[in-house]
């Protein structure tokens, strides 16, 4: 499988069938992440359909804003936060507040973080509160594999941040790593941080505390009233996450209970994800109303609050899909070209038009009603019009005469 993967550069369109193609935006979550535009042929032109996928926070530490895009015929967006705004107050200014009141405590300051994204928003801001003397130096451990290689990574690609961060991360060192900044790369210099003692940070995955090494420093640190756990990211429905952070007295893990006496907090500020008015702030960029708008990407409510949204506010076609159900964007013939969404009316069997001479509107056929009778009832409205054969489920739509008026021709419909 990974011999199949090819990078892909931002902004460049990439066939990847001999007549699709693709075309990836900055989408502003984490590294790498992109807007995917996807350009399917028509019986004119080309027809687009474009992929949110996770769009960014606007004005987010390290990443650039989401790439705004122009038009999409159909729209698939994602809707995390589509029914709630970040708070106001910074992240920054959250972040010091916590580390103050643990440091209070005594204990370490714990913060499960994604390991791509979350982890290096949190160890910049670090830097950032370093750097200005609003938080006293303090030892900062990050046990993850994965996030220490994905941070390499973005120290290594200084020119993927936006203009300030950029200024700081070509100042000298790389900006996220503070002056007392440590790794634990091995399962022995992870285990060695169970000495730690504080004030000190620990940052480790998963973030949602599903699985990782933050697993064995939460059994460790829950239990003490001195330490803190601080969420810095989403917690979905059902995760030990969710579950601590919304004030279980304790959690299973490797199959014993595990209290939870430890201070609790959450920095909503720092999500990777566009909130209600971000994505709407995003949507504004189209210059046309997409035919469709396809919410996905967000439990329930959230999803609802945004059609409800887009439909008050833009006046836009847009719905909640349900899980695993299939749309129709076009229909094809053999040999024919892409056409009209809009299926034919006949249940198994499609209701036929036909034209002979361009440019005369098609009369409907009814089927069931006998050959001449089609051929009269045609003659009469049009005499240029010549009734086709009804050839059950081997007419696809290949054109449209009029709005909302497709035309069909032999072949099969794949």
């Amino acid at each position: 499988m990974l011999g199949q993967v090819r990078p892909m550069p931002y902004g460049e369109w990439t066939g990847i069938a001999s007549d699709i193609r693709v075309r990836p935006r900055r989408a502003g979550h984490i590294l790498g992440s992109a807007i995917l535009e996807m350009a399917l042929p028509a019986r004119r032109g080309e027809r687009a359909v474009v992929f949110s996928g996770d769009l960014g926070r606007y004005g987010a530490p390290l990443l650039p804003d989401p790439t705004p895009i122009a038009e999409a015929d159909y729209l698939l967006v994602e809707s995390t936060y589509g029914d709630r705004r970040h708070p106001a107050e910074p992240a920054e200014d959250q972040l010091a507040g916590a580390i103050a009141r643990a440091a209070e405590r005594g204990g370490v300051l714990l913060i499960p973080a994604f390991a791509v994204g979350r982890t290096q928003d949190v160890l910049y801001l670090l830097w950032r509160l370093e750097e200005s003397g609003r938080i006293p130096r303090t030892e900062v451990y990050l046990d993850s594999p994965m996030a220490i290689n994905a941070t390499d990574l973005y120290c290594a690609h200084p020119e993927e941040f936006d203009g300030e961060t950029q200024v700081d991360m070509r100042a000298g060192r790389c900006a996220l790593a503070g002056h007392s900044f440590h790794t634990a790369t091995t399962p022995e210099a992870s285990r060695a941080l169970n000495a730690v003692t504080g004030p000190g940070i620990i940052i480790s995955a998963s973030g949602m505390v599903t699985g990782g090494r933050i697993l064995h420093h939460m059994k460790l640190r829950l239990p003490d009233p001195r330490s803190t756990v601080l969420f810095v990211g989403y917690q979905a429905a059902g995760t030990r996450g969710r579950s601590i952070r919304d004030g279980a007295e304790a959690v299973k893990m490797f199959g014993a209970w595990v209290p939870v006496r430890a201070h609790v907090e959450a920095i909503d500020g720092l999500s990777a994800h566009a909130d209600a008015d971000g994505i709407q702030r995003w949507l504004g960029g189209f210059q046309r109303p997409p035919r469709r708008t396809f919410i996905v990407h967000g439990e329930p409510q959230p999803a609802r609050a945004l059609q409800a949204a887009i439909a008050a506010r833009r006046h836009w076609d847009a719905r909640v899909p349900a899980d695993g159900e299939r749309v129709t964007l076009a229909w094809r013939c053999r040999g024919g070209r892409w056409a009209s969404e809009r299926r034919p009316r006949s249940g198994p069997c499609m209701v036929l038009f036909g034209v002979e001479c361009g440019g005369h509107v098609p009369v409907p056929v009814t089927p069931g009603t006998s050959g001449n009778r089609r051929r009269r009832d045609a003659a009469k409205r049009r005499p240029s019009f010549r009734v086709l054969r009804w050839f059950p489920m081997e007419l696809a739509i290949t054109g449209v005469l009029a709005p909302g008026l497709p035309i069909y021709r032999r072949g099969t419909i794949y």
